[in-house]
């Protein structure tokens, strides 16, 4: 068997590692100083249908004081097919075994943040076992400091053809038809959510449902910023005991949430003559987004409304000095907020005086 190890911290070191059957685990000696179990032991399914275990060094020996040796991993593996004569609750034998070894954590990362990873290729209907114990530089172990994993494989789900998108303010709404079916063409019967992923930009891809497979068709991210692009995927997942199978991903589709929800508008709208012209003022408006103003103004004698001064007017007060003495004018104000799409509200009850400076 070849497997292939990654160490993940910073930066990424490949070891491709061959197994060695046969390898004999040393006895385990007095020495206290032998390094803990390692942590975090889990798995995913590449998008392309590898096996991905992962773990975590021990920081401390079997006496709990902080390890100052670790020379490696001892990985062992066995593999029994999910028949008649398979016996869930015996004892596993592992017959294949390989190494891997420990490496100095890049700088400004403790020994607890590297991650170390190796990968298998699984077959239908057949249940894996792992089991991973950590060595000293002389290959020495405790043989009771072992953390252990099991995984069924089956054929996965296939992904949604295809995910429909609505966005809007801070917001983006996935929409996908139910996945029914596995990739070789058969129902699936054991479908246990999806996996949703978003990227932004260069980032990584990263799982959107944390905790399990989301179980509904509908999915609303809130955690998004407003004319930021963003990239999804959706991963069906399919459950065979305890262990939950990711499917190849769905077709990218890309959303960029927009704010579109205009300001209430101004209240209280009055206008007064003065001699610089028709003095107009309105109330304050309470949004956070708040860019501006504008006004709009018709004659007696004009059918529709023309804005008038600037493009925003930041305080709620204008005077219009386009006026001619005993001439009647309405006007009407709006709120504009500071989004790309520049939102205006409605506009104001209409105002109507005669100028008469």
């Amino acid at each position: 068997m070849t497997c292939r190890a990654t160490i993940t911290a910073a930066l990424m070191l490949v070891l491709v590692l061959s197994a060695a059957c046969g390898v004999k685990s040393p006895p385990f000696p007095a020495d206290v100083l032998l390094p803990d179990r390692v942590s975090g032991l889990g798995y995913e399914f590449a998008e392309d249908g590898r096996l991905i275990v992962s773990f975590r060094p021990p920081t401390k020996n079997v006496e709990g004081l902080p390890l100052e040796d670790l020379g490696g991993f001892l990985v062992e593996r066995s593999e029994n097919r999910l028949d008649s004569g398979f016996c869930p609750g015996c004892p596993v034998r592992y017959d294949q075994r390989f190494r891997i070894p420990a490496v100095k954590p890049p700088a400004r990362l403790s020994v607890a943040q590297v991650t170390y990873r190796f990968e298998d290729r699984l077959t239908e209907g057949y249940v894996y076992h792992y089991r991973v114990l950590a060595y000293d530089s002389d290959e020495q172990l405790h043989p009771g400091r072992e953390r252990t994993l099991a995984v069924q494989f089956g054929t996965p789900c296939r992904p949604p053809d295809a995910i429909d998108v609505e966005t809007d303010d801070k917001v983006v709404v996935l929409r996908w038809p139910p996945s029914d079916s596995l990739v070789d063409g058969r129902p699936a019967t054991d479908l246990a959510g999806y996996n949703l992923y978003r990227q932004q930009g260069l980032a990584e891809w990263s799982r959107v449902n944390v905790d399990r497979p989301w179980e509904n068709t509908v999915y609303e991210d809130t955690q998004v910023i407003n004319g930021t692009t963003y990239f999804y995927k959706i991963r069906s997942v399919r459950k065979r005991g305890e262990t939950l199978i990711e499917g190849p991903p769905s077709p990218i589709v890309a959303a960029i949430p927009l704010d579109l929800t205009p300001p209430p508008p101004p209240v209280k709208v009055g206008a007064a003559s003065t001699k610089k012209g028709v003095s107009l003022s309105w109330g304050r408006i309470d949004a956070p987004d708040l860019a501006g103003y504008r006004v709009y103004r018709r004659a007696q004698n004009q059918a529709r409304f023309e804005r008038i001064g600037p493009e925003l007017i930041t305080r709620p007060l204008f005077v219009d000095a386009e006026v001619k003495p005993g001439r009647v004018y309405y006007y009407r104000i709006t709120a504009v907020d500071g989004a790309p799409a520049a939102n205006e509200s409605e506009w104001t009850r209409e105002v109507q005086i005669r100028y008469e400076p």
